[in-house]
């Protein structure tokens, strides 16, 4: 007697209680994947939007920041804005050398001023306007902003050329070449010149994948109004 209800407490799991058993835990797995898909969509869309957002405005940002130290009139230019909605470019001078940034080139009247710096291109002949101490800004190059085709969108690129004198005339928007990608994700680039302010409107966006399947495209519109120095 003892020994039958051993046997019997002692008998396997049915195929019914087995198969049950399993749908729970497919149940269990494909909720808890679906858990950290969702979490992995919604890191990527973060991250997405953060380098969107971050690209568009350090570049702006610098962009912004060497414009302001331009000229807004004289002869020739010392800015000029061109080419086509969404895919403009704006050359502006910039007295600043590309040996030293942190330096911005005054006229002065000879070495022995304080404001006179060894990093500057005064250009032959000393100081323009030798003798007189203008404390214009003395133009080292020219800076260029323009935007090239890249995959879907458009790279911001940035361009610097040293000027061979101060007087050179900028080169036309449309013509700009080389330099090198300052933001990427670029969706348009446009900007107006008015009475010495200068309007900059940039969009940027980018997607990306999660899981094998696309993350909504994360978009940032920027604009901004430079004033210029006269």
């Amino acid at each position: 007697m003892i020994k039958h209800r051993i046997l019997r407490d002692e008998r396997g799991v049915s195929l019914t209680e087995l198969l049950v058993a399993i749908v729970v835990f497919a149940m269990l797995f494909l909720m808890i994947d679906g858990v950290f898909i969702a979490a992995n969509r919604s890191t990527r869309q973060a991250e997405t939007g953060a380098e969107v957002s971050q690209n568009a405005r350090v570049a702006v940002e610098r962009m912004t920041r060497e414009i302001r130290e331009s000229g807004a009139s004289g002869s020739p230019a010392p800015i000029l804005v061109g080419g086509a909605a969404g895919t403009m470019a704006v050359v502006f001078k910039s007295a600043r050398p590309a040996s030293n940034g942190s330096v911005f080139c005054l006229n002065v009247t000879s070495s022995a001023e304080e404001l006179w710096n060894a990093a500057c291109n005064y250009y032959a002949g000393g100081p323009p306007a030798a003798g007189i101490a203008t404390y214009a800004p003395v133009w080292q190059r020219y800076i260029g902003y323009y935007v090239t085709a890249a995959g879907a969108g458009y790279n911001l690129i940035r361009v610097s050329v040293n000027l061979t004198t101060p007087a050179d005339a900028l080169p036309a928007p449309a013509a700009l070449s080389g330099g090198t990608v300052v933001a990427s994700f670029i969706e348009s680039f446009d900007l107006a010149l008015t009475s010495g302010r200068l309007t900059v409107s940039l969009r940027g966006a980018g997607s990306g994948t999660a899981s094998g399947s696309p993350v909504p495209t994360q978009r940032i519109v920027l604009d901004d109004t430079v004033l210029i120095r006269n």
